[in-house]
């Protein structure tokens, strides 16, 4: 998925973190913007569960957020 959305014109704002989990698992988050939006990919897997999202919000929502929003997501690992 993520290769067709960088074909598809979305770029990659953070380098996609690809985790391995001490269960044998991985956990993958990457982020991409395109024409003032931004889509978070998530996908984990372990043994024969797997899951994945994708969220998609537009820029401008995150005008409306107040500075001590702001700093919490800012503080956020």
């Amino acid at each position: 998925m993520l290769a067709d959305l960088g074909a598809h014109g979305w770029k990659e704002t953070t380098p996609t973190e690809d985790v391995r989990m001490e269960n044998g698992g991985v956990y993958v988050m990457a982020t991409y913007k395109k024409r003032g939006w931004i889509l978070n990919a998530r996908h984990s897997s372990v043994h024969r569960w797997v899951d994945f999202s994708v969220m998609a919000t537009m820029e401008s929502c995150f005008d409306s957020l107040t500075d001590e929003e702001t700093g919490i997501l800012e503080d956020v690992d």
